[in-house]
């Protein structure tokens, strides 16, 4: 038997690169897509620019074997004048197949532009229509096919949720309500939709500005939680197709409340590489963990509400310190360690990274694993394979840039030959059964 002792990846993160902003975002102005297994982020600056940036490995004559290639381009987007201040951006894939990608933006329009206002664009090829069609996809093409909805309230963070067949657009507002937009197919156009027809839960007037909502499909049951400027957090879960079970919970905090994340400790199960011939457990991959809610407090340390489906907000416990750095602005839930076990990544308007590791013995209680400081206030994490080795990397958005984080390959090597020869034994134990 082989034991290996793997040194932890969190802490000896290296520098893959830096992108550099002439102008910085906000905690809303950031997204990605996925092409080709590598993905590309999005990210805007509050003067109307856009940028996509990635990275590739390059293979070369060096001791390592290959080196990062980083590329930048400026997306010119129609429809942004000259003085408008871009708020939120998202994106999503509506083909499960092709490369179908659709990107929203809201915007705030000044007198300066000619129209003073606030929209929200909604760019899409609308000529991909076949999809047999060879042609590449082509980011610079999509921004140039907008759909402009004028609003009637200041628009706060813009996201995206799964219905059925459909994926939905959600956009907070200052008017106090989450409002949705869907598409339809016949006139190619996105237009308002009722929530209670679509998201009967997001149907209510909220207390306050809603500053971030996550949503979850646990099986058959959707869950979401908002975080609101005066402090409320407000929780639902139903049960999809029956509006009647709707449960809403909520809890007060003294401040506002900048993020939510929902998650599980144990991340989703991978399956094993088909050459190796491991038969899955299907009732242990149909398995749900309990599902959490990590928000994080202006004026206060972050949360954690643990196993909300049955003990609501009940049973809680905090992540200690984290409200030494300022603002908590961002929250990231991603396994750090490849060990199976998720972390809670933190970014701080103070200019830190805090990782944060649950008990390993079940207990709710929660410790700092690491700390990095960066050098400018982070606006926000993303954990996302950049560079499209199969290996997900720590993007942090911070007032000045894009700094990636790569984790020390030879540690990364090491845990996949560890679970290779875990997942080898496991088949010949199998084998031998039979």
């Amino acid at each position: 038997m082989f034991i290996f002792q793997v040194p932890k990846m969190g802490e000896n993160l290296l520098d893959a690169h830096t992108f550099s902003l002439d102008f910085q975002g906000n905690t809303y102005s950031t997204t990605t897509i996925t092409q080709s297994h590598t993905t590309k982020l999005i990210v805007a600056t509050i003067n109307r620019k856009v940028f996509c940036m990635e990275l590739s490995m390059s293979h070369c004559a060096r001791p390592c074997g290959c080196v990062v290639v980083p590329q930048s381009q400026e997306i010119q987007f129609t429809y942004i004048p000259s003085g408008a201040e871009i708020i939120s951006i998202d994106a999503f894939n509506r083909s499960k197949h092709e490369e179908d990608f659709v990107i929203g933006v809201t915007i705030i329009k000044s007198a300066e532009s000619g129209s003073a206002g606030q929209y929200l664009n909604i760019y899409s090829d609308s000529n991909w229509d076949n999809f047999s069609d060879s042609r590449p996809f082509q980011l610079e093409n999509l921004a140039q096919n907008c759909v402009s909805l004028l609003l009637d309230f200041i628009p706060y963070q813009l996201s995206h949720c799964r219905v059925e067949d459909t994926t939905v657009w959600l956009l907070g507002g200052s008017d106090r309500r989450l409002h949705i937009y869907s598409e339809d197919t016949a006139k190619h156009m996105y237009m308002e939709v009722d929530p209670g027809a679509v998201l009967p839960e997001l149907a209510r007037t909220l207390p306050s500005v809603p500053m971030w909502t996550d949503i979850t499909l646990r099986g058959p049951v959707r869950v979401s939680a908002t975080g609101c400027e005066d402090g409320t957090l407000v929780v639902t879960k139903i049960r999809v197709n029956d509006p009647d079970s709707l449960e809403t919970f909520e809890k007060q905090f003294d401040g506002p409340l900048v993020s939510t994340r929902l998650f599980s400790l144990t991340p989703d199960p991978l399956t094993p590489p088909p050459y190796l011939k491991v038969k899955t457990d299907i009732a242990e991959t149909q398995m749900s963990p309990s599902l959490n809610l990590c928000v994080s407090h202006s004026l206060g340390e972050t949360q954690v509400f643990h196993n909300i489906l049955d003990c609501g907000l009940a049973q809680s416990s905090l992540l200690p310190g984290s409200d030494l750095h300022d603002i908590v602005t961002s929250l990231c839930v991603a396994d750090v360690e490849m060990r199976g076990r998720q972390s809670l990544i933190l970014g701080t308007y103070g200019q830190q990274i805090l990782c944060y590791d649950a008990g390993e013995d079940g207990s709710s209680e929660w410790r700092l694993a690491w700390a990095r400081s960066m050098s400018a206030p982070v606006l926000g994490v993303r954990c996302e394979d950049v560079t499209g080795d199969g290996v997900r990397e720590r993007v942090v958005v911070t007032s000045r840039g894009v700094q990636v984080l790569q984790p020390q390959l030879d540690t990364v090597k090491m845990v996949t030959i560890e679970r290779l020869r875990t997942l080898v034994a496991k088949n010949q134990g199998q084998n031998n059964k039979h």
